[in-house]
């Protein structure tokens, strides 16, 4: 092979070629042609069988199967359930509005535009916006879907609570009148007014002494962070929808404004 200038262009007739070209073959033959053993074959037919059965019923009853959120178990629901609850869901949090055309190319400009003006600008560096910028081939658009809830424990993390409950007693915090609760905020994520929630982070960063960000200003940070706010368009039933309230649910940079906007 080191006297080869360009091994890609092998003869075909080559020993070589002919060589590795066996080894291949028997390695593939191995791999997926080697008879499975009697117990996996028993195994193999008895899920193939309950899948196609779950399959049959989620169509003949209109339902859909889902993971419950941060969970191992399967939920089945109406399909027209879904639908109304996702109904529902945008009329009463009023964040997201309907586009009458597809907004995939118009989004995928103005990131690209924008990006392009804060390098030109010398506000972020290339590979920052190498790291950042959309590729049109590997892009699309996100779509809306429900992850039902299952029952949550109210203590998550016991080990985290001890050790929190331990210098809270050692500071002489507790008191016989002292009460213990947990809250949970309804549809955090599309509360959060945009401009407000962009203003408090820059007001956060400036707090903490945080001018800079990886060599970024916190004028650029701003800029970025609304780029990735007003960039959340999606589709969700054969329609396209721009959210104007809030951002994206898991999305970790949403979280982050959440958590600081609270």
């Amino acid at each position: 092979m080191s006297n080869l200038k360009d091994p890609g262009n092998l003869p075909l007739t080559s020993p070589l070629y002919k060589m590795y070209s066996d080894r291949l073959r028997t390695y593939l033959l191995q791999r997926y042609m080697t008879p499975l053993p009697l117990i996996d074959q028993l195994r193999a037919r008895r899920e193939l069988k309950l899948v196609k059965s779950v399959q049959r019923k989620l169509k003949k009853y209109k339902l859909i199967l889902r993971q419950t959120d941060k969970s191992s178990v399967f939920h089945s629901g109406y399909a027209i359930d879904y639908k109304q609850k996702a109904t529902k869901y945008r009329q009463n949090t009023g964040a997201h509005e309907e586009l009458n055309v597809n907004p995939f190319n118009e989004t995928i400009y103005n990131v690209t535009h924008a990006l392009n003006q804060l390098k030109t600008m010398s506000k972020i560096a290339e590979y920052q916006r190498m790291n950042m910028i959309p590729v049109r081939g590997k892009t699309q658009l996100a779509y809306m879907y429900f992850l039902p809830k299952s029952h949550k424990t109210r203590i998550i993390d016991g080990l985290g609570l001890l050790s929190k409950l331990k210098h809270y007693i050692q500071n002489g915090h507790l008191k016989s009148t002292t009460f213990f609760v947990t809250f949970d905020i309804t549809n955090l994520y599309t509360m959060l007014p945009q401009e407000e929630s962009l203003k408090i982070l820059g007001e956060f960063l400036q707090e903490h002494h945080c001018d800079r960000v990886n060599e970024i200003s916190i004028d650029t940070i701003i800029e970025l962070g609304r780029i990735v706010l007003q960039a959340n368009v999606f589709v969700y039933g054969n329609k396209f929808y721009r959210q104007i309230i809030g951002g994206a649910m898991g999305s970790a940079f949403t979280l982050t404004l959440a958590n600081i906007f609270m």
